[in-house]
């Protein structure tokens, strides 16, 4: 799989190894106020599985991306580690900030 950190728009849809997928390599939600922070610890089981890390959080894989990105986390097989602390917003903030960033989006 290529590298997130090489793609350039995270809204647009790549298609990569054959798989359709939301480019993740550039976000920018502003000065967005994502609130109060709550934390996740990995398991040794989550160590390159941010899938199942936003399933767990979130009760979807919809969002491993933004985790990831919201982490700091560009390298999901060697920056994922057993008793790693996973910072997360509030779902509906992370929905509302996607529906802003898209709106941004739009207008340009």
């Amino acid at each position: 799989m290529e590298n997130i950190t090489y793609r350039t728009n995270l809204l647009q849809s790549v298609k990569v190894d054959d798989i359709v997928q939301k480019d993740m390599g550039s976000m920018d939600f502003g000065d967005f106020d994502f609130g109060e922070d709550q934390y996740y610890k990995c398991s040794w089981m989550d160590v390159g599985r941010p899938d199942r890390i936003s399933k767990i959080i979130y009760g979807t894989t919809n969002y491993w991306h933004f985790l990831m990105w919201y982490n700091g986390v560009g390298d999901v097989w060697n920056d994922l580690r057993e008793n790693m602390m996973i910072k997360y917003p509030n779902i509906n903030l992370v929905r509302e900030a996607f529906k802003t960033y898209r709106k941004k989006e739009d207008v340009l």
